[in-house]
């Protein structure tokens, strides 16, 4: 876990049951201190009750954000738009009481490829390249960072 080093968002409790199927969707403007960085963000359901539930997930390298062909590294400390748009389809039912939360960061794991953010091809970077990264997430009114969450359908009740 990287305690202290992301960022996470809550809904509100759902009221009711609540399906979701479908494919999440995260638009957001992020401003990096670094030419490149790997950015991550999960999805889950907490239940009432505390327990977590991972539902899907999505990983953007900063220099393919406009396209996954031709890379553009960042040349600027102001927001850019991140579209995550390749979670994985997800169908559960949401228990009452549950809410989303939203974890999104930087990704340091053992379980992918190093980027070391120096910009440099990410196969070539080594420890000496190595740059720590600030991820800055913006959510004001001009630049309106959003969660499309998939609603399902809703339940009718027999007349």
């Amino acid at each position: 876990a990287q305690e202290g080093k992301e960022l996470v968002y809550h809904s509100e409790p759902f009221g009711q049951n609540t399906e979701v199927s479908g494919f999440f969707r995260l638009s957001a403007w992020i401003a990096i201190d670094q030419p490149d960085t790997d950015l991550q963000a999960r999805v889950y359901e907490i239940t009432a009750n505390g327990r977590s539930i991972l539902l899907t997930t999505d990983v953007l390298r900063a220099r393919y954000r406009e396209s996954l062909r031709v890379a553009n590294l960042i040349a600027t400390r102001k927001p850019l738009l991140y579209e995550f748009k390749r979670f994985t389809f997800v169908s559960r039912q949401l228990a009452a009481g549950s809410r989303l939360r939203l974890v999104v960061g930087a990704i340091n794991s053992i379980y992918t490829q190093k980027n070391y953010n120096s910009g440099k091809p990410v196969s070539d970077e080594s420890m000496a390249d190595a740059r720590p990264v600030t991820v800055t997430l913006v959510h004001d009114q001009t630049h309106p960072s959003t969660l499309y969450v998939p609603l399902g359908q809703s339940q009718r009740t027999s007349p």
